[in-house]
């Protein structure tokens, strides 16, 4: 009997998962009241990069960043479990200026001048569960998807990287608060593995944006640390700031 209930196991989670959001459907319930069935945004990205090089002597390198950025959510029709399935689109493309750290030679072409900056995002959402605490709404979203981007860690090539795009894999949840159809607060976490030659390591993202809307404004800081043994490991920080229009 217990063997037969571990083989299960797996079975009833997917089940509890869908059956529980279930519970916060009330006749006539509107699961977009608050949220809209999609969400629209563009705008403008800015981010100061800052990390430590391995096989350096502990040499540091700037760069700062200027993307245009745009956003689309959407979800489908309530499933029967009242629960929302959709997808996360993000493309952002700009420009990026690196300083060269001290005694750090090699990739000239790559690093020296402004250049072209690019990355692309595409991720599954399951709008879990939601609840209302008198006027505010708040709902609990995960993602799973991937993404690519290009020239916009400059570690890549600093670390002896032979070209500046990078793949990835992403997992992350939001938790949305809304009060009405006009303010809603975003917080959202993604975690990102990685690699750079034979380093791996991971890469985490958090966001934090407030929708006034049509007005969008946040903030992002994302954190980078990559193993490479026996010469130390690689650190990076990225802290930015966006202002975008909501549509």
């Amino acid at each position: 009997m217990s063997a037969r209930l571990h083989r299960l196991g797996p079975s009833l989670l997917v089940l509890a998962l869908g059956l529980l959001p279930g519970a916060s459907r009330a006749e006539g319930y509107d699961p977009f009241d608050g949220y809209g069935n999609h969400s629209l945004r563009l705008g403008l990205t800015g981010d100061l990069v800052s990390g430590e090089l391995p096989r350096s002597g502990g040499a540091t390198y700037v760069q700062k960043t200027l993307m245009a950025e745009f956003n689309a959510m959407a979800f489908s029709d309530p499933t029967v479990f009242g629960t929302l399935l959709g997808v996360d689109f993000d493309v952002a493309l700009g420009i990026r200026v690196v300083d060269r750290p001290e005694g750090v030679s090699g990739a000239e072409e790559a690093i020296d001048g402004v250049k072209v900056a690019a990355r692309i995002d595409f991720e599954f959402t399951y709008d879990l569960v939601r609840w209302k605490i008198h006027a505010l709404r708040q709902r609990l979203i995960l993602t799973a998807g991937g993404g690519a981007d290009y020239n916009s860690h400059p570690w890549q090539l600093l670390n002896g990287g032979e070209s500046g795009w990078r793949a990835y894999p992403l997992i992350g949840l939001h938790l949305q608060s809304a009060l009405g159809s006009v303010l809603v607060l975003d917080v959202a976490y993604r975690y990102v593995p990685t690699q750079s030659k034979d380093s791996v390591g991971a890469e985490h993202r958090a966001e934090v944006a407030l929708v006034i809307k049509p007005l969008v404004v946040g903030v992002q800081l994302t954190t980078t640390r990559l193993l490479a043994d026996p010469s130390g490991p690689l650190d990076q920080r990225q802290l930015g700031a966006f202002l975008a229009w909501a549509f």
